[in-house]
């Protein structure tokens, strides 16, 4: 394992950029060892790039991309191709590695259904149904302890994410233990009540750049827009690495 990562590394300190782009929106680069956002003044390209379809707990495939596209009317890069091609989260570095077991909860989780319920009634959402639409146990950063990323929403629908129903929410959690407490640090919370109700989802899991610390890809859309982040739990510490929007 530590040698195929090493490797990994190797070849991505090799490759002179590796884009990372979710629903066909680039999101960021890995350039000179360190994770770069997205500039504005970044021409599009025509040149090839390989990239690997990541899934929550694998990289799936890979397939071959016609580079990328400057957004018109709006900012923002696109991968060439029909949007539906490039639904899901794309990586163009060398196949990421996976150096700990990432386990899928079960959407009935009694635990974690109880979690989201305190939750919702910290924010006066009693009535609000906790549901869990994803979660995944795993040691993020190496250290022995499990994290829990959970995303829980009542939106099963994502076509009639703009409809009117009360008691909607989103929510993306995520869960540590610290001196032996565990701890709810939200990453997103989206109701009724805002302006925009975001679609939330955790689309990939996956070590992007080979240091044997996992990192994971965040994605709220929106009316006419969308976005997503790339984070990392290292040491106790929440980072987001880069992040990019495109829309209205």
């Amino acid at each position: 394992m530590i040698a195929a990562t090493s490797l990994g590394l190797l070849m991505l300190a090799q490759s002179q950029r590796a884009f990372l782009a979710n629903d066909g929106l680039l999101i960021g680069e890995w350039r000179s060892a360190q994770w770069v956002r997205i500039a504005e003044d970044l021409k599009g390209s025509e040149e090839p790039m390989t990239l690997w379809k990541l899934e929550p707990t694998q990289a799936a495939s890979s397939r071959e991309c016609k580079g990328f596209f400057v957004g018109e009317g709006v900012f923002g890069h696109f991968l060439r191709g029909e949007p539906a091609e490039w639904k899901g989260t794309f990586w163009g570095g060398p196949k990421p590695g996976y150096p700990r077991p990432i386990q899928p909860l079960p959407r009935d989780s009694k635990p974690h259904l109880q979690v989201i319920s305190q939750i919702l009634r910290s924010k006066k959402m009693s009535k609000a149904t906790p549901r869990i639409e994803a979660g995944y146990r795993v040691d993020l950063d190496g250290d022995g302890v499990q994290e829990v990323l959970l995303h829980a929403t009542t939106m099963t629908d994502p076509a009639k994410m703009f409809m009117e129903k009360k008691g909607r929410y989103g929510l993306l959690l995520l869960r540590v233990l610290e001196e032996g407490k565990a701890r709810n640090i939200e990453l997103e919370f989206t109701h009724d009540g805002q302006e925009l109700f975001n679609a939330l989802s955790i689309d990939a899991i996956a070590d992007l750049d080979g240091d044997g610390v996992y990192e994971f890809v965040l994605s709220s859309d929106y009316y006419q827009g969308q976005s997503a982040r790339l984070m990392q739990w290292n040491k106790g510490r929440l980072r987001m690495l880069v992040d990019n929007a495109a829309g209205a």
